[in-house]
């Protein structure tokens, strides 16, 4: 199959609000995570993260989001690995992100909906 770094998501879908919404929540059951840590010593701030090795999907998934409310950052890492691929990581910082998420979005798993909760 080869590495794919080079995927992006079809026209038919991304022009679909309810198929995108769909794509996302399949997406994110994949490989991605709910993050919970201590931002100072009196509070817990949450963060949906979603990663992958393909720029191109995930520039379309933060075009996305942003389409739909949502505040977003993307970012780059390189693993300093010679078998590891760059990978590029889009999160949503705070709970009403994480709420926003849950409500226009919803998650599959419920790994994910326990930690929501």
């Amino acid at each position: 199959m080869g590495k794919k770094t080079t995927i992006s998501i079809p026209f038919s879908i991304l022009e679909n609000n309810f198929l995108m919404k769909a794509f996302l929540r399949g997406f994110f059951a994949t490989d991605n995570c709910i993050n919970s840590f201590m931002a100072n010593k009196r509070s817990i701030y949450s963060r949906i993260e979603l990663c992958n090795v393909s720029e191109s999907l995930m520039k379309q998934i933060h075009q996305t989001l942003i389409h739909l409310g949502f505040r977003t950052s993307i970012w780059r890492t390189n693993k300093n690995h010679p078998k590891w691929n760059i990978a590029f990581y889009i999160s949503k910082n705070g709970f009403s992100q994480m709420q926003k998420w849950h409500d226009k979005i919803g998650f599959i798993t419920p790994k994910h909906e326990r930690k929501y909760s």
